[in-house]
């Protein structure tokens, strides 16, 4: 707690007044401050609001002491982080935490430079000091910042962020290592901090956060798949991403294979980006369009994940709240009705996807609750009745996925529980 911080800075402070009075077996090390320093990270939360402070207070000592010539306690970039991280934690409870943590960032590089200048009259810039090197930023160090930014609702700031790396690893050179080699965790997070800002989106904004999201998305794609661009069964998304792969490539060959062994898109990141769709107040094709290409995507991503109930029940709530008019009908009926077998024959039905497609807003013409009744007859019963034995046995096998048995559809989740529709907006 806040006391036991107190306590380590009095003994940080004690072991440089036994030092300062000649005692040799006694000496301040940058483990001592980084400790410290993380300690203050750690306590950091809505209560103790000035610990990230405390942290830079720690950080800016470490700072005067290697301006001293002190170069045995100088800072590191897991100082650095530490107090970043404070900063990225107190981001809910203090207005100016994105700022200083962005603030940190910049004095590291600055740091980084101001230091490289003064050794290039003594050494190589292909061979830099270490202490040089230790206090660059690494990509830790910008997924910190991002998640300030986040916390911040700045995505803009976020993903400004994640372009500079970009041009970073655009350029290499001295200045990009493995280091801050993009992976996961940093397009995670910018995709994560657009579709946040789906879900707070006004009408007049609705449909920015999902197209930035999917951009972003589509960009770890490129970097984790390469396929034969001149196959003749390539999907138009398939042409598409593998272009752009073909375009990098080219141009940094062996980077460009480093940097896609780092990422794995996670099948989860799929249905994040599907779910911002769904409720987003976007209810133009274009967001249809969008989301069918993202499901479309699970079929190139390299470790062959297959859509789960929540890709479907999002896929099919788009689908509903788009193609709702009389003019979609045949559109509509055909994409549900292949929706809902290919959820069928991966054992995926559930009481959720049901309840999407039996649950969704209805309309006084377009989709209404005759048309959700009679296309629910034709997918799920096909002329048999619920109590029918075969249809039983089909149950079972559309459901055979399903982990817990309160999921797996019953008889009521198979009609329309509201008896009105609702009016076209």
């Amino acid at each position: 707690g806040f006391a036991e911080v107190i306590k380590a800075e009095s003994v940080l402070s004690y072991i440089h007044e036994l030092h300062d009075k000649g005692d040799p077996n006694v000496s301040p090390d940058p483990t001592v401050y980084n400790t410290v320093i993380q300690s203050w990270c750690n306590i950091t939360n809505d209560i103790n609001v000035e610990a990230p402070h405390r942290a830079e207070g720690v950080l800016r000592k470490m700072m005067d002491f290697k301006d001293a010539g002190h170069d045995d306690i100088a800072p590191d970039t897991y100082s650095f982080n530490s107090v970043i991280n404070a900063w990225a934690r107190s981001a809910k409870h203090h207005p100016q935490s994105a700022k200083r943590a962005e603030w940190w960032l910049q004095k590291m590089w600055s740091l980084y430079e101001d230091e490289k200048k003064e050794t290039s009259h003594a050494t190589n810039h292909s061979n830099v000091s270490p202490t040089i090197r230790s206090v660059k930023p690494n990509i830790f160090t910008y997924c910190l910042v991002i998640r300030a930014l986040i916390h911040a609702k700045e995505p803009e700031k976020a993903e400004l962020l994640l372009m500079d790396l970009l041009a970073l690893e655009e350029k290499g050179g001295e200045e990009y290592d493995e280091k801050l080699h993009l992976n996961n965790d940093v397009f995670t997070l910018v995709i994560n901090s657009w579709v946040r800002y789906e879900g707070l989106a006004r009408l007049d904004t609705a449909g920015v956060g999902y197209q930035k999201a999917k951009k972003w998305l589509h960009e770890m794609l490129k970097r984790e798949i390469r396929m034969d661009t001149n196959s003749d069964d390539c999907s138009g998304a398939n042409k598409s991403i593998d272009s752009s792969v073909t375009s990098s490539k080219n141009n940094n060959e062996s980077n460009a294979i480093n940097i896609t062994n780092q990422i794995s898109t996670p099948k989860e990141l799929f249905n994040t980006v599907l779910k911002s769709m769904s409720i987003s107040l976007d209810r133009s094709k274009s967001v249809f369009e969008a989301a069918t290409d993202i499901f479309d995507y699970f079929d190139l991503i390299s470790h062959h994940q297959l859509p789960d109930e929540q890709s479907y029940k999002h896929m099919l709530a788009i689908s509903l709240k788009v193609l709702n008019t009389p003019d979609d009908k045949v559109q509509r009926d055909e994409v549900v009705t292949q929706l809902l077998e290919r959820c069928c024959q991966d054992g995926l039905l559930s009481k959720q996807v049901v309840w999407t497609m039996m649950e969704s807003p209805v309309y006084s013409e377009g989709w209404t609750v005759k048309e959700c009744n009679d296309l629910a007859n034709d997918v799920f019963f096909g002329g048999l009745d619920y109590a029918d034995d075969v249809f039983q046995q089909q149950l079972k096998n559309w459901s055979r996925n399903i982990v817990q048995t309160q999921d797996i559809p019953h008889k009521n989740h198979f009609r329309r529980l509201k008896n009105f529709d609702v009016r076209r907006k």
